[in-house]
C-alpha cells in the first residue's frame, strides 16, 4: 500500500495474472493529475482492467496490439501491452515467519523460523495504461510509443445498410 495515497505521474506495479506469473504494470498520469489519482481510483482502474487483460494478452501474442480507451464515470485510460524494456529483474514475495513451540526441558517456547520467500514469473510482455480524469470533452492524450487506432463513429455504425435490411448478403 503506498503511504499518504501518493502517486508519482509513472507508476509500475506488478499483477499476478497466474499462481506464479506477473505481468508488470506501467501506469502513467499527467502530473497535475496525481493529486486525483487515488487509491480508491486505482482499485476502479484495476477492477476495470481485470477482464479486458486476458483478451490483451492473447492478442498480443499474434501481433502488437494498438492501445484501447476504456471510460468510465470517473476516469478514462488507454492500454496496451507492449514488448518489456525493463533490464532483467526477479519479484519475490516475502511470507511471514512461522512460529513454531519447541519443548524444552523446563517448558514450551516460542521459537520464529525465517521468512520464507515465493518467486514469480514476470512476464515478458508489458501492460501500458494511460489513465486521466474523465472529461467527455477531452480525448486521452497517448504516449508517442503507443499505437493507437481509432475509429470515430459515423450514424451509419448504428444503422443497417439497405442490403442488410432487405436480407442481402
Amino acid at each position: 500500500m503506498l503511504e499518504n495515497n501518493s502517486f508519482s505521474p509513472r507508476e509500475v506495479r506488478y499483477l499476478r495474472i497466474s499462481k506464479t506469473q506477473v505481468l508488470q504494470m506501467i501506469l502513467y498520469t499527467k502530473p497535475e493529475y496525481t493529486s486525483w489519482f487515488s487509491d480508491h481510483v486505482f482499485q476502479l482502474v484495476l477492477a476495470a482492467l481485470q477482464p479486458l487483460i486476458p483478451k490483451k494478452i492473447s492478442d498480443s501474442k499474434s501481433k502488437d496490439p494498438p492501445a484501447e480507451i476504456y471510460r468510465s464515470g470517473v476516469f478514462q485510460m488507454a492500454y496496451t501491452i507492449v514488448n518489456s524494456t525493463q533490464p532483467r529483474h526477479y519479484l519475490l514475495l516475502q511470507n511471514a515467519p512461522v512460529k513454531v513451540e519447541e519443548e524444552e526441558s523446563f517448558g514450551a517456547r516460542e521459537k520464529q523460523k525465517d521468512f520464507t520467500y515465493d518467486g514469480f514469473t514476470i512476464y515478458k510482455k508489458a501492460l501500458v495504461v494511460v489513465v486521466e480524469p474523465y472529461d467527455p470533452h477531452r480525448t486521452v492524450e497517448v504516449p508517442d510509443f503507443i499505437t493507437l487506432e481509432r475509429k470515430t463513429p459515423t450514424i451509419r455504425d448504428y444503422i443497417p445498410s439497405n442490403d442488410a435490411a432487405n436480407g442481402a448478403t
